[in-house]
C-alpha cells in the first residue's frame, strides 16, 4: 500500500517491484521448508496467537 501511494512521487515504482520479488522469494523458502515439514514464520511478521 504504501508503495502505490510513494508512486506520486515517483519512489513507488522502484519498491512496488522489489516488494513483489521478494514476496515470491519467501514464498519459495516457506513452501521449501513445508516441504521439509518444518514451520516456517515470515520475518518481519507478527504473531498474534501464539
Amino acid at each position: 500500500m504504501v508503495g502505490y501511494i510513494l508512486m506520486v512521487v515517483f519512489i513507488g515504482f522502484l519498491i512496488v517491484p522489489i516488494v513483489y520479488i521478494v514476496r515470491i522469494i519467501f514464498s519459495i523458502i516457506a513452501a521449501v521448508n513445508a516441504n521439509k515439514g518444518e514451520w516456517y514464520t515470515y520475518p518481519v511478521s507478527i504473531s498474534f496467537v501464539s
